[in-house]
C-alpha cells in the first residue's frame, strides 16, 4: 500500500511540474519542430522529425541538475518487463535516494531541471551538448552541470557533493 501512494506522489509532482513548464522560466525553452517544405525531410512521422518534436533545451550558465525521468510510456513497458511487484519495490527505492538528492541540491542552492523528453540539448555559451535517453536509463538519470561540462552522474555523488 505504501507503494502505491509513493508512486501516486510522483506521478502528483510530475503532473505538478508539467503544469508549471507550460510558461518557461527565464531561459529556459522548449524545443519545438520545425517544417520546412523545401527540404528533403518533410515527413512528420521521419525519425528526425520525431526526434526534434521529443526535445527540450536548456540555457545554462551556473551548475544545474538535469534529470531525465522515464514518461508514462516507458515506464509502462518497465513494469511489463520486470512485473508489477518488482517496479514498486524499485521505484520506493528511486523515490528515497531522489528525494536526498533534491534536499542536497537545495541546501547547496544548485538548481534542478526535470525532464521526460528523449533528447536534451543543453546550450552553454557556444557550445552545445546533447543528452539523449537511452534504453538502460533508470526512472531517474542525473546529469550534472559544473558551469563548464555535463556529465552523467548517480545519485549517492550528488547526496556527497560539497
Amino acid at each position: 500500500m505504501n507503494r502505491i501512494v509513493i508512486l501516486l506522489a510522483v506521478f502528483a509532482l510530475y503532473s505538478c511540474k508539467r503544469e508549471a513548464k507550460e510558461e518557461p522560466e527565464g531561459n529556459e525553452t522548449t524545443t519545438e519542430m520545425q517544417q520546412n517544405t523545401n527540404g528533403p525531410n518533410t515527413d512528420a512521422d521521419s525519425p528526425h522529425a520525431k526526434l526534434v518534436m521529443a526535445a527540450e533545451q536548456y540555457m545554462l550558465d551556473k551548475p544545474t541538475v538535469i534529470v531525465v525521468a522515464l514518461n508514462s510510456n516507458q515506464i509502462n513497458d518497465l513494469k511489463k518487463e520486470i512485473g508489477d511487484g518488482s517496479f514498486y519495490t524499485l521505484a520506493d527505492e528511486n523515490m528515497l535516494y531522489h528525494d536526498a538528492v533534491t534536499s542536497r541540491m537545495d541546501s547547496l542552492k544548485i538548481d534542478i531541471k526535470y525532464t521526460q523528453k528523449n533528447v536534451v540539448y543543453i546550450n552553454k555559451g557556444e557550445q552545445r551538448q546533447v543528452i539523449v535517453k537511452e534504453a538502460d536509463f533508470p526512472l531517474y538519470a542525473y546529469f550534472y552541470f559544473d558551469g563548464k561540462n555535463v556529465t552523467r552522474t548517480d545519485a549517492f555523488k550528488l547526496m556527497d557533493k560539497k
